[in-house]
């Protein structure tokens, strides 16, 4: 079983902000940054997408 990993980033500084493996708290954290305002996107994280194209 693969587990994706997420990486959560502020997208005006760049900054990462969060990294999860868990889809609820993944939720949770995108709804309390809604709230807060901050500009912010999600992705797999690269180290994911590196192992996903070597297999």
């Amino acid at each position: 079983m693969m587990i994706i990993k997420y990486e959560i980033f502020n997208t005006k500084t760049g900054e990462i902000l969060a990294y999860t493996d868990n889809e609820t708290i993944l939720d949770i954290i995108i709804v309390n940054l809604d709230r807060l305002g901050v500009p912010y996107d999600y992705q797999i994280t690269p180290e994911y997408i590196e192992f996903m194209e070597e297999n």
